[in-house]
């Protein structure tokens, strides 16, 4: 199957998008089966497909019998995960209590009853990384469901351990502020942890495990500084039923009047392929943007750009869609090494109140670096496994070179089958801009130069929509209009935050 995308990139930054199919008749006749399946199938099912689906038809009947059995699966357990002084124990009893579930603390009602000692005895007679693996092994003797188990704060550090947990359960990461958790285990009167050797202090400790937390979680808790357990107890509850509910967060036209039907459902991995709706519209969120708290604006002030865009993107983007190990590997290979500078978007003070925001810190120079670094991992990751596209640019700027840098940055299974062609005029760019464009050299990447102007430039990728013979073959053409979106979002967090004194 190959497709064509069409990008404009000189008014609009968006462009035109179109599909061409040619595949085997053995193809053609596997999706037609599986597109009216689709129809029946919930979001949950879409993703099951998605991971498991192949050019096998062996693959395609696995997964019509697996999605449409009768057998009822064991209700799920909540799992809340975080650091020691997070308000596990806590928010697992409030929480028991709202969703009417037993509660479950692995270090009294597993740990302790398994060996016999208190969790503290067993550390002192043990050793930390004996202890690790002696508790993974107690954790994985364990077995549970339809419950709030409360993990201890060394849990995450053995695999085993919570792969056998997540096997039954849906795990929420407690993202609370350090500060407030240190100040917690003063008043409990901790001064070490598992891990924690002699030298290292307790914030060291904590920013060190947060990889484990965010290497298992499904979705993220975040909390506000200076949250109260009742406020986080309320932000668990939204972000479970949010998780649960993943068949309404859906997107809508900003042309519609009214809520699409089950068969018509979008998603963010359909939108950002599809770009604009049916009726020309473009694609919002139907429940609408996320807000975040005050508390939340300034534990965002701390965190580096990264950080930030992570937290962020995983408030919009549903993690049946992308989950948040995804996003986090996509936004760490946009940003991580790509800028200059460490800040990528710098905030410098001018005079008084007085600021500039500094956007050509990227590969290119562009301000458009920050969104079309991070806006190919996207388009990749929610494209049909099966599909093969050329994106069309007709640039009279920085367009080019931007896009040309993003999509470089694919890994080469993506490259291989996602084309960029730029044309761009001949006496309508900058020497650099021109250098920066044909710069670029890959199979898979091209240029052209037309005549004069921006108007002419366009002409080969307009033509490639209105060519006759071709015609058969597209299907729909689009701008890139989410995936172009969402990345920026992180950028105008940043802006915000940056310019606003924290005590407003």
């Amino acid at each position: 199957m190959n497709q064509f995308v069409s990008l404009n990139g000189f008014q609009n930054a968006h462009g035109v998008c179109a599909r061409a199919c040619a595949v085997s008749v053995n193809i053609v006749l596997l999706e037609m089966m599986t597109r009216h399946l689709f129809r029946l199938l919930s979001k949950t099912d879409k993703l099951r497909y998605h991971r498991i689906a192949s050019s096998s038809a062996r693959s395609c009947l696995y997964m019509i019998t697996s999605c449409l059995s009768t057998k009822s699966p064991q209700e799920k357990n909540i799992l809340l995960m975080g650091p020691p002084g997070a308000g596990k124990t806590s928010v697992g009893r409030i929480l028991s209590y709202r969703l009417r579930k037993p509660v479950i603390d692995i270090d009294d009602d597993v740990l302790e009853k398994t060996w016999g000692m208190t969790v503290a005895e067993k550390l002192a007679q043990v050793g930390g990384k004996r202890f690790v693996d002696e508790e993974g092994q107690a954790v994985c003797n364990f077995s549970a469901s339809g419950c709030v188990i409360s993990l201890s704060g060394s849990n995450p550090l053995h695999s085993d351990a919570m792969r056998h947990l997540k096997r039954s359960g849906i795990a929420l990461y407690l993202d609370v502020d350090t500060e407030d958790i240190v100040e917690r285990l003063c008043r409990m009167k901790v001064n070490r942890i598992v891990g924690q050797g002699a030298g290292i202090s307790m914030r060291e400790i904590l920013e060190y495990r947060k990889q484990f937390y965010e290497k298992w979680l499904d979705a993220r808790v975040f909390c506000g500084k200076g949250d109260t357990i009742e406020e986080v107890v309320e932000k668990v509850v939204r972000v479970l039923d949010k998780y649960q509910d993943s068949e309404s967060e859906t997107y809508i036209s900003t042309r519609s009047q009214r809520s699409a039907s089950d068969g018509d459902k979008k998603f963010f991995t359909d939108v950002v392929v599809e770009g604009l709706a049916p009726n020309g519209g473009l694609y919002i969120p139907n429940k609408g943007f996320p807000k975040l708290e005050p508390s939340e604006w300034i534990r965002l002030a701390d965190m580096s750009y990264p950080e930030r865009a992570s937290v962020i993107l995983e408030k919009c983007i549903h993690p049946l869609d992308i989950t948040p190990s995804e996003l986090r590997s996509m936004v760490n290979r946009a940003y991580g090494q790509n800028f200059v500078s460490k800040s990528v978007a710098p905030v410098k003070h001018l005079a008084e109140d007085q600021y500039v925001l500094e956007l050509f810190h990227g590969p290119t120079a562009s301000f458009k670096d920050l969104a079309l670094q991070l806006m190919p991992q996207l388009f990749a990751h929610c494209l049909p496994l099966m599909c093969n596209y050329l994106i069309l640019v007709a640039t009279s700027g920085d367009t080019g070179s931007a896009v040309l840098s993003g999509f470089s940055n694919l890994r080469e299974s993506n490259r291989q089958r996602i084309g960029v062609l730029v044309f761009f005029p001949e006496r309508g760019v900058s020497v650099i801009q021109k250098l920066q464009m044909t710069g670029f050299k890959g199979a898979t990447q091209g240029l052209s130069a037309s005549s004069r102007t921006l108007t002419s430039a366009r002409g080969p990728s307009k033509g490639c929509l209105v060519t006759q013979g071709w015609l058969a073959t597209l299907q729909w053409s689009t701008p890139l209009f989410l995936a172009r979106l969402t990345p920026s979002t992180g950028l105008g967090f940043f802006r915000r935050w940056s310019t606003t004194p924290l005590h407003t």
